[in-house]
């Protein structure tokens, strides 16, 4: 599917390190409609305070905002969010459902941490989680990747 537009929102809480948002709009067409799908993906601080404050920015960000309730949205990445609590609020309070239960992604060779996630929103369903044990995966980072089967509504 292409990707007809991309940019970096600036998610840096000063003094720490730097820290964005990747978003991008791919174009769908399902059963003969053009769609479009946002997709969000982030690298949140360590800090508690810091991960709520990035999330704020980015719900308050015009690319955020100006996505019509149907329009079906991904948001996902490493969340560093040990509990797994970030979503309860401020993200479900956006319109955001979080993909299946806390899966541990973290480290990669003995997962003990859900620390990515995936969040959807608009009209987009969620079919399967999971992540990768496989031993490339492991390789290829300190993180399991999340897999997640997403359907929107005709496919």
């Amino acid at each position: 599917h292409p990707i007809s537009e991309s940019h970096n929102i600036n998610l840096t809480v000063a003094p720490k390190k730097r820290r964005g948002a990747l978003h991008a709009r791919v174009k769908l067409t399902i059963g003969g409609r053009a769609r479009s799908l946002a997709v969000f993906n982030v690298h949140l601080g360590l800090a508690g305070f810091e991960r709520k404050i990035q999330l704020r920015r980015l719900l308050a960000n015009t690319t955020f905002r100006s996505l019509r309730a149907a329009t079906p949205c991904v948001l996902g990445g490493d969340f560093n969010d040990v509990w797994s609590n970030l979503g309860t609020g401020l993200l479900e309070n956006a319109g955001l459902r979080r993909v299946g239960g806390p899966v541990h992604t973290y480290p990669a060779f003995l997962p003990a941490r859900p620390l990515d996630a995936l969040y959807i929103g608009g009209e987009i369903e969620t079919v399967r989680i999971a992540s990768s044990r496989l031993e490339l995966s492991r390789q290829a980072s300190d993180h399991l990747p999340l897999i997640a089967d997403l359907q929107l509504p005709g496919e």
